[in-house]
């Protein structure tokens, strides 16, 4: 892509300790590690062959169907919208054996048809795998996903949570963009989404610069990078990217965490923003831009001082109480 630059690359001899990219995660920039988990028994059982590493985790598949999204091969792999603004694939949940099977049939075609697993939850889908792909996260309480398929691109999109991309099979171009570079990126809607989170409307393969001529400023700022097997990159809360497979089958696997698991869903925040102050009328609107600064944005903790640390309520210390006090606040005032 025009304008991209190197995402910074760490050595794995530097690294070490039960937490050792603490400090590195503090920078809340991207980072590379080559080749941090080529030990893998999944690692090493794809550079035997795309099969061995299917037949790798069918062994370690529990008896259940797995979803998996299903498109034409005018998709070219990539999960998007219809000219009706309807998502371009269905889902289907499928045996595992029977989705390696297809894309077993599939890989060496021209014509590849969407086949993709995205964001499989190992510790619910698979039976010991977990145990197999250790990576060294402190106290982190991460999610672990495989991501398998055919040839795909992901349009860019964001996380909330941050994360660790394994690279197991295949190589992976990853994109990333600043998060201030969110106006320049032309998302797509919030609720209609094709995986769950809001992705951009630009066909990055052809980008139509008359139709979104800020694209142009984005690509100022991208940083990209290609994976190989057994290489791991940081992607920090919050920036967007744009993750392309480039072989005909591919596999990867991600750790995602939050430091606070007590914090709410920022999504359902964000709907409910909208939802109930965008139209509003501007002065509105100011008042409650003051507010969100006084109590959120600004210092949170000034802005109580005053009231005595046991009758802050939902204002104070955010503890397993006080999160859960938070939540039945909010169900009550949307049942209103």
């Amino acid at each position: 892509m025009g304008g991209a630059t190197a995402i910074s690359e760490i050595s794995k001899s530097t690294l070490g300790g039960p937490d050792p990219f603490s400090a590195l995660f503090e920078k809340n920039t991207p980072f590379i590690v080559r080749g941090l988990v080529n030990d893998w028994p999944i690692v090493g059982k794809g550079r035997e062959s795309g099969a061995a590493l299917r037949a790798y985790l069918q062994e370690h598949a529990l008896a259940r169907r797995f979803p998996v999204m299903v498109g034409p091969p005018e998709n070219n792999g990539q999960p998007g919208y219809l000219d009706n603004m309807q998502v371009n694939f269905v889902e289907q949940p499928l045996p595992f054996d029977e989705i390696c099977k297809a894309i077993e049939e599939a890989e060496r075609v021209d014509d590849q048809p969407m086949i993709y697993c995205g964001s499989i939850d190992i510790a619910k889908f698979f039976d010991g795998l977990a145990n197999h792909i250790p990576l060294a996260m402190g106290s982190r309480d991460c999610r672990k996903g495989l991501w398998m398929g055919l040839r795909s691109n992901t349009p860019v999109h964001n996380d909330y949570a941050d994360n660790m991309v394994c690279n197991v099979f295949g190589t992976r171009r990853i994109t990333l963009f600043p998060p201030d570079q969110m106006a320049n990126l032309y998302i797509g809607p919030l609720d209609n989404t094709p995986a769950g989170r809001a992705v951009t409307l630009i066909d990055f393969r052809n980008p139509d610069f008359d139709r979104h001529p800020n694209f142009a400023e984005a690509q100022k700022h991208a940083l990209c990078v290609d994976l190989a097997p057994g290489d791991v990159l940081h992607i920090p809360s919050m920036w967007w990217h744009n993750v392309e497979s480039l072989n005909d089958f591919n596999v990867m696997v991600n750790f995602w965490w939050r430091d606070n698991r007590l914090l709410g869903d920022p999504d359902a925040a964000l709907v409910n923003a909208i939802f109930a102050w965008r139209d509003l009328p501007p002065d509105e609107k100011k008042i409650w831009r003051d507010l969100l600064d006084y109590y959120v944005f600004d210092d949170a903790e000034k802005a109580i001082e005053h009231i005595p640390p046991n009758g802050r309520g939902v204002l104070g210390e955010l503890t397993p109480n006080t999160a859960e006090r938070m939540k039945m606040f909010v169900l009550r005032s949307l049942s209103k």
